[in-house]
């Protein structure tokens, strides 16, 4: 048997910066291929749309008043593998690189249960999708109306290692999740968001993607969308930005982040306001060169196991309160 393929460690990634066709997949993933075409000529070999790209991010009205998902959602929704996770998967391998985009995903057992998902595919084909865990609620958003939780925390097997994928609040303000896939052997973190402009967003989550880079050693991918069919008008009350459905315009500046030894972390690129491809090639090995000092995964499965153990048991805790 011959041994495995060293893994690629200088990996050119591309971010994009995208407004999708709101409510028309077809129209999106034209834009989409665009995109995927660009990022290749650039020499990419994995490229990241935000959340929702497909469809496009924001609230719904609809889904408020029935408590659910409404039927509009339910006949846009597609599985994974499905029409757009096959035509990007047959490019992925054209163009021999991944790509990972959100979407709304139906349910193959049960076609009225949605998921806020990301699907991954690549030169091997579609891989998988992963399903958002935290999903926010009335009165800002209505994703926890219109989606199911996602309940597993996948791995996807890249040539340039494990990725982890996770989708905009389970990032910016659930760092557990983050931790989990770095300790399950990430060395990269995907994360597409939809991120909406306000008040100093951009410095927010520049600084939690360098956290989230620093406290786990592992490279982060953000892409976020930019634009979009709602505004921010000057002069909202108070009352205004906490009572009612956030307006559906995002901020952009999607990003990569990543440790440079010694630093622990650093902003290897950032995107403005418009649609634009970021495109940096970061070098991994940057990852590894830490385990000589502050080899944090093998110490916690091994002499700090008990902090392991710790943290789990404080979780269960946790769990079964909630369920009493």
């Amino acid at each position: 048997m011959s041994p495995p393929s060293p893994l690629q460690d200088l990996v050119t990634v591309a971010s994009v910066n995208f407004t999708p066709v709101f409510g028309d997949a077809k129209a999106t993933l034209d834009k989409m291929t665009s995109n995927v075409l660009e990022a290749a000529a650039q020499g990419a070999d994995l490229v990241v749309f935000p959340e929702l790209a497909l469809l496009g991010c924001g609230g719904c009205t609809e889904c408020a008043a029935l408590e659910a998902a409404c039927e509009t959602h339910q006949q846009l929704a597609e599985t994974v593998p499905g029409p757009s996770s096959e035509a990007l998967a047959e490019l992925a391998r054209e163009h021999d690189l991944y790509i990972v985009f959100g979407l709304h995903e139906q349910d193959p057992d049960d076609p009225t249960k949605l998921y806020n998902a990301a699907a991954v595919v690549g030169p091997e084909g579609v891989m998988g999708s992963y399903r958002k865990v935290h999903l926010g609620e009335p009165p800002w958003v209505t994703e926890g109306l219109t989606f199911a939780p996602g309940t597993e925390l996948p791995l996807f097997q890249t040539r340039f290692g494990p990725i982890g994928v996770q989708i905009c609040y389970d990032f910016w303000f659930n760092p557990e999740l983050t931790r989990l896939l770095a300790l399950k052997g990430a060395r990269m973190i995907v994360c597409p968001v939809g991120s909406f402009a306000g008040p100093g967003r951009d410095e927010s989550m520049r600084t939690t993607a360098l956290s989230r880079a620093q406290e786990n050693l592992v490279h982060v991918v953000v892409s976020n969308s930019v634009g979009g069919p709602g505004t921010r008008e000057a002069g909202y009350s108070g009352a205004a930005l906490t009572e009612g459905l956030r307006p559906d315009h995002y901020v952009g500046h999607s990003m990569i982040a990543g440790p440079a030894f010694p630093r622990f972390g650093r902003l290897v690129a950032e995107a403005g306001a418009l649609e634009e491809i970021v495109v940096a090639t970061v070098n991994l090995q940057q990852q590894d060169r830490f385990q000589k000092v502050f080899d944090y995964r093998r110490w916690r499965k091994g002499r700090l196991a008990s902090a392991s153990r710790l943290i789990a048991d404080e979780f269960s805790a946790l769990a079964e309160q909630s369920e009493s």
